[in-house]
């Protein structure tokens, strides 16, 4: 095998991972620094003078894994940053050690899913196929663990319905297991009957089989997982409704169940119809339709309970703010502009150009940022919208380029607000770099 050169205590030494049978083994300067063994539930993983630990074959037990290596065989760590995601189908998982030519901890991270894959080929030589289904949904080394090879129904229905790969794509996403060895147990019994999953009282209902086996066509991933929150009283056929119903669950509980209930009964004609309604209320018939789904099921949330019998258009109806009417803006003009910032925003970053849009923000996503509108007319602040994957955040960022806040509806942290916060801090030292120069540019 090909080595590859790692540091080690200071100064380059050679590094060679040897491939064995049931994982890999670790040398450096010619002395044995780590075996990992891979089984059908862990990687059991022997480090010289630092003894024995057990990760399971999952997202968490591989990063586990690759920080207890990073530490011991001093290999040049890649920084991960929080929210970061684990990986794709082409970079995850399509390696071969002969491919390494960096060392670091992404290099240390494929040795792992190579030696997890020969493991779960002995036991299955339809891994490919399962790999493969799961990995377009979202990759994850689980596909190798017991926890899915010994559901043989669930294999069997992981290449046959996209609902399945699903479920193992995002189940580490619930408080199921941990990073140990016994994760896989804790998983094993949800696979059985997986469909359950996409279930708050964890039972498949007839409506909810029915939208499993045909979802819409055009349905994210995302979406379909978040029909855990939705009691489903009627299949779904309509990617509209998908939408919209995923982002109500997703959104702040008051009077949740009663608002999915009224999206579920509508007709697709009604919800269009109350969609426009809303965007021309708030000025956003030119936002892109994910941002009109979101704007529109926030309007929905912000209704609070059916007055008596209302309707799901009077409920709409009560729930229309009109921004220039809010006291929030402090006495300016909603048509007031807000100061742009004098670089171009990063890439999920939609600045707020006006007063009317900052109460608009605040409004929709249920947070005081309407409040902040004379320091941004001021251009002592700059407030942008962020979408990232289905989900939205509010990001600030003072004049000096330090991140202020990123929070999603309620103020509560999601992985929007994540990218925000990181995206637009690399984004705020550009920002900064640019006022200073500007300064120095004055007489």
């Amino acid at each position: 095998m090909r080595p590859i050169r790692s540091l080690n205590g200071g100064s380059i030494a050679e590094m060679i991972v040897h491939e064995l049978n049931t994982g890999i083994l670790i040398e450096c300067d010619g002395r044995n620094v780590a075996t990992v063994e891979t089984g059908r539930n862990a990687i059991e993983i022997t480090v010289r003078r630092g003894g024995q630990r057990a990760f399971a074959a999952s997202r968490a037990g591989v990063r586990a894994a690759v920080d207890l290596l990073a530490r011991y065989v001093r290999i040049a760590p890649k920084q991960r940053t929080s929210g970061e995601k684990f990986g794709t189908q082409a970079d995850l998982f399509a390696f071969g050690p002969q491919r390494a030519r960096a060392v670091g901890e992404q290099d240390i991270e494929r040795y792992l899913l190579a030696a997890l894959r020969r493991a779960a080929r002995r036991q299955t030589d339809d891994i490919d196929a399962i790999e493969a289904a799961v990995g377009r949904e979202r990759a994850t080394p689980l596909v190798f663990s017991s926890a899915v090879l010994d559901a043989a129904f669930f294999t069997r229905d992981v290449v046959r319905f996209r609902s399945a790969a699903i479920a193992a794509a995002f189940i580490e996403t619930l408080p199921i297991g941990s990073e140990s060895a016994d994760c896989a147990a804790a998983m094993r019994p949800h696979f059985q009957s997986w469909r359950s999953l996409f279930s708050p009282k964890r039972e498949a209902s007839r409506a909810l089989n029915k939208t499993l086996a045909d979802p819409p066509v055009d349905a994210a991933a995302a979406d379909l997982w978040a029909l855990r929150l939705v009691q489903l009283e009627r299949p779904i056929r309509s990617g509209l409704h998908l939408r919209v119903l995923a982002q109500r669950a997703r959104g702040r509980e008051r009077a949740r169940d009663e608002h999915l209930a009224l999206i579920q009964h509508a007709e697709e004609s009604e919800l269009l119809d109350l969609r426009a309604r809303v965007a021309r209320a708030l000025g956003l018939e030119r936002a892109a339709e994910t941002e009109r789904d979101h704007v529109f099921a926030e309007v929905v949330g912000g209704a609070g309970p059916r007055v008596g019998a209302e309707t799901l258009r009077a409920l709409v109806r009560r729930s229309i703010v009109d921004a220039r009417g809010s006291a929030k803006s402090g006495g300016l003009s909603p048509s007031m502009p807000t100061r742009p910032p004098p670089i171009p925003p990063p890439k999920g970053g939609r600045f707020l150009a006006t007063v009317g849009e900052l109460i608009r923000e605040g409004e929709l996503m249920h947070h005081c940022v309407g409040s902040h509108a004379r320091d941004a007319v001021d251009g002592e602040t700059f407030i942008f919208h962020v979408q990232v994957g289905g989900e939205h955040a509010t990001v600030e960022v003072a004049a000096s380029g330090d991140v202020i806040d990123a929070s999603g509806p309620c103020n509560q942290s999601n992985g929007a607000a994540r990218y925000a916060r990181r995206t637009f801090a690399a984004w705020g030292r550009r920002l900064n770099a640019e006022t200073v120069r500007n300064a120095a540019r004055r007489p």
